[in-house]
Order: structure tokens, then C-alpha cells, then sequence
């Protein structure tokens, strides 16, 4: 049996969190350019963006700090697994 290392030979067509123009050489996370989050976005609410599928608004970025700062658990949605599994996985 072959074990595949890192990612190797594991295909994704579609994804609501990520898009990746391999022609262009960009990186979008649900539609915004990774460049401009690295640009213009603190951790915290890249943190949120990838967590929660949108940026947070003044308050929830607030209380969303706050969470981390405690060092407990962030209010969060959990993604099903259907939506980060591929339909017919490798056993």
C-alpha cells in the first residue's frame, strides 16, 4: 500500500472557504483576495473570516478577543463534516 505525503493526490473541486486561480497565482478566502487579508486584516479577524465564513462587525470582533484572550473556547459554528470531507474518501 502507498501512503500519499502531505496533500499529494488529493483533489478538491469545489470549496465554500477557498479558491485558488493557479493560473493567476491568487488565493481567495470566501471571496476576499489573501493579499488584501494580509494587508488589512488583524489575526483576529482572519481568525473570525475562516471560522466563521464573513468578517466580524465591531462587536463581535470585540467579544471574539475576548475569547481568545481567556484562552477558552470561541464562540463558534462547527462546519459539517460533509463540507470538509470529499464524497468517496480514500479508506
Amino acid at each position: 500500500m502507498e501512503v500519499a505525503r502531505g496533500l499529494e493526490g488529493v483533489l478538491f473541486t469545489e470549496s465554500r472557504m477557498c479558491f485558488i486561480d493557479g493560473e493567476a497565482g491568487r488565493l481567495y478566502y470566501y471571496g476576499i483576495p489573501i493579499q488584501e487579508l494580509a494587508e488589512k486584516s488583524t489575526f483576529e479577524e482572519t481568525t473570525f473570516l475562516l471560522l466563521h465564513g464573513r468578517l466580524p462587525g465591531r462587536e463581535e470582533l470585540a467579544a471574539f478577543k475576548k475569547d481568545l484572550a481567556r484562552g477558552g473556547p470561541c464562540r463558534t459554528t462547527s462546519l459539517p463534516l460533509s463540507d470538509v470531507t470529499p464524497p468517496r474518501p480514500t479508506p
